[in-house]
């Protein structure tokens, strides 16, 4: 009776499969801040309960609101300052960790000025996103925002594009992008953000807090799959592959593959541990702020999603 019990038991699993859920991952571009997605599509390590769904879109901003809408679950890579936006306008946005901990951009110009004093700048915006990561590059260079005339462009291609063809002095350009418009000896790098490490989180992992609610064994098997991916990363012995992978999915050269892996790499730009810096968050709050010149109001401790304990 055990036997027969057990046999349809069986025939009932083959015949009717437990349906694995979906999840959407998004992500934005094709850029080296996307490594650990890359790593985890490469090697199919997404897990026999996921069914992973990629999907592309042209801004962060977008991503955010898809998944406050539940058109998305969630994304590897959403800069912090749209979730604080997204969360500020109401939406049901948490972060559940820190990925990238710095700005990897770089302020790239045709001279090498010693003051920004009157320069045609190109960075993300109206939204003040990218000023508030440039301060320390400002009072490097003893220049307040009013002084310089600002050319707002949303994504990294476009402002490299507005650069080269003359239509800026400057722009703030991100891996590898920078890299290549150094490689045409008519630029120069007037500094990494990193450079100040001044450690304001640029990129986050994003969900529904709703839908983390929910689903937080899926949250939790996601988190674990970048911190897979992550460790892949830090391997030194995993270098060539990585860069090989870079160059099939960016389509750069060797040379601007490599200069990007190490960049991202020698500056730890990608993050190890859980702890979510909250004076950090916080602080990048104050400065959206001050240049926005809102009184905005969010509470930094609703917006995490904590995955010990659940969201």
């Amino acid at each position: 009776m055990t036997r027969i019990i057990v046999f349809f038991i069986t025939l009932f699993l083959f015949v009717n499969p437990v349906k694995s859920q979906q999840v959407r991952i998004a992500y934005v571009g094709e850029a080296i801040h996307n490594i650990p997605l890359y790593i985890g599509q490469k090697h199919n390590w997404f897990g026999s309960k996921l069914d992973i769904k990629v999907e592309r879109y042209p801004d962060f901003n977008m991503v955010v609101q898809n998944i406050a809408y539940r058109n998305l679950e969630t994304t590897f890579i959403a800069t912090a300052l749209s979730v604080i936006n997204a969360v500020n306008a109401g939406m049901p946005i948490g972060i559940a960790r820190i990925v990238v901990n710095e700005f990897p951009g770089a302020l790239i110009a045709n001279k090498p000025y010693t003051s920004l004093k009157g320069l045609r700048i190109t960075y993300a915006g109206p939204a003040p996103e990218q000023i508030v990561y440039m301060e320390p590059l400002l009072k490097k260079y003893n220049t307040r925002v009013a002084e310089f005339e600002t050319i707002f462009a949303g994504s990294t291609p476009l402002r490299f594009s507005i650069l080269m063809s003359n239509n800026a002095d400057a722009a703030i350009l991100n891996p590898p992008l920078e890299i290549k418009a150094l490689n045409t000896q008519k630029f120069f790098n007037l500094g990494y953000i990193s450079d100040f490490r001044t450690r304001l989180p640029w990129a986050t992992m994003a969900f529904n807090i709703n839908w983390a609610k929910e689903n937080i064994a899926l949250v939790l098997e996601l988190e674990s799959l970048y911190d897979r991916t992550i460790n892949y990363f830090y391997d030194p012995q995993n270098k060539e592959e990585i860069i090989n992978l870079l160059i099939e999915r960016i389509k750069i050269s060797k040379e601007e593959a490599t200069k990007g892996y190490e960049l991202y790499y020698d500056n730890k730009y990608f993050t190890l541990g859980k702890e979510i810096p909250r004076d950090k968050l916080e602080e990048l709050i104050k400065l959206f702020q001050k240049y926005e010149k809102t009184n905005m109001t969010v509470n930094v401790n609703k917006m995490l999603i904590h995955l010990n304990g659940g969201p």
